[in-house]
C-alpha cells in the first residue's frame, strides 16, 4: 500500500517574475510567503512528498522552503516529508549568478532524492519535465494559472493549488 501523496511544484522562473534585481522586493517576499502558507497547507492536509525541478523563482523558494520544514518537521518528531528535485538538464544553474547557483546545490545536496530529466536542454525540456513531474503526483502547485503545466494537469484531473491571485500578473 502506497501511502505517499505527491505534489508537483513549477512556476514563474525569476525572470519571469520580472519584481526588480533583488528578492527582498516586496511582491517577491509576498510571493514568498505565499509558497510557505500553500506548503504548510499541503502538508496539513496529508501531502508527504514535494516533486521540483528547482528553477531560479518559485521553484527554487519553494524547494527551500520544503527543505526548512522537513527539517523542523523532524526535529519536532511530526511525520516526514520528502523533497525530490528533477534536474531538467546538467547545466540548468550554469546562467545563474555564483550566489544563486550555490544555492541551487545545496537544495540538490539537501533533498531527499535528486534525478537527472536530461544530460541536456533540447527542445521542450521544461515542458517534458514537468508533464512527468505532473504524471506522479497527484496536485500540482503553482503561480501561473495559463501554462503548459496548467493545462496538462487540468486534462489529467489533477488539483492545483495557486499561490494567490495578486500576486500572477
Amino acid at each position: 500500500m502506497n501511502d505517499k501523496i505527491i505534489c508537483a511544484v513549477t512556476g514563474r522562473s525569476y525572470e519571469e517574475i520580472g519584481n526588480g534585481r533583488t528578492e527582498i522586493y516586496s511582491e517577491n517576499a509576498d510571493i514568498k510567503f505565499s509558497i510557505c502558507e500553500r506548503i504548510d497547507k499541503l502538508v496539513r492536509n496529508g501531502v508527504t512528498d514535494f516533486i521540483c525541478h528547482a528553477e531560479y523563482g518559485f521553484p527554487l523558494w519553494a524547494a527551500e522552503y520544503i527543505i526548512e520544514l522537513r527539517d523542523r518537521r523532524k526535529e519536532q518528531g511530526l511525520s516526514p516529508i520528502n523533497l525530490c528535485v528533477i534536474r531538467v538538464y546538467e547545466g540548468q544553474p550554469f546562467g545563474w549568478g555564483y550566489d544563486i547557483q550555490d544555492r541551487y546545490f545545496s537544495v540538490l545536496d539537501d533533498a531527499d532524492f535528486e534525478r537527472y530529466f536530461s544530460n541536456a536542454l533540447g527542445k521542450d525540456s521544461y515542458m517534458k519535465c514537468e508533464k512527468l513531474m505532473i504524471d506522479c503526483c497527484h496536485f500540482l502547485l503553482t503561480d501561473l494559472r495559463d501554462s503548459f503545466a496548467v493545462q496538462y494537469a487540468e486534462l489529467h484531473a489533477k488539483p492545483i493549488v495557486f499561490c494567490e491571485d495578486v500576486l500572477v500578473r
